[in-house]
């Protein structure tokens, strides 16, 4: 018996030179102008592409916290809080100070990880700041300073310097 011989190869394709191939490439059409943008703009490693994005959000929740806790510091230090009748201001206020306090929380209860003392000590600044536009709601056209509900701050920085760990506790409350 002969063993068989298989398929026959399939023949090569000519090869050309590298000057053939090089005039070869050199005569395609270039990329539009648009698509090019987009590319360069949109595309999965342009400025833009979804790892940018990513990172760019993954930024902006990071620092959301800090940001809105020097916002509404800025209300207080203006006594925005303090007005006789409420608006918009204090609403807008107590929006961002109640959408920072839930970012803080959540990211300062991780699951499986304890918390930095960076996420503890945001958590604990907005709620000092939270404190303190409490006890200025409750002046209303009173001195500044004299709120019934002041010590609603001492009750809060208390809280918090028990919740937090220590070396947090004692910058909060400093």
């Amino acid at each position: 018996m002969r063993p068989s011989a298989g398929p026959a190869p399939f023949p090569r394709a000519p090869l050309g030179s590298a000057r053939e191939t090089r005039a070869r490439l050199l005569g395609q059409r270039p990329r539009p102008l648009l698509v090019a943008l987009h590319a360069a703009l949109l595309g999965e490693v342009g400025l833009l592409g979804r790892p940018a994005r990513r990172r760019s959000a993954r930024r902006l929740s990071t620092a959301f916290p800090a940001a809105a806790a020097a916002a509404v510091g800025a209300l207080l230090l203006g006594r925005t809080f303090a007005a006789e009748a409420l608006g918009w201001p204090q609403a807008a206020g107590a929006a961002l100070l109640l959408a920072a306090l839930g970012v803080a929380w959540r990211r300062a209860r991780p699951v499986g990880r304890e918390a930095t003392a960076r996420e503890q000590i945001e958590l604990g600044a907005l709620g000092v700041l939270a404190a303190f536009a409490v006890a200025q709601l409750g002046e209303g056209s009173g001195p500044p300073g004299e709120s019934p509900l002041y010590p609603v701050v001492y009750l809060g920085i208390a809280a918090l310097v028990a919740y937090l760990r220590r070396s947090a506790g004692l910058a909060v409350a400093g």
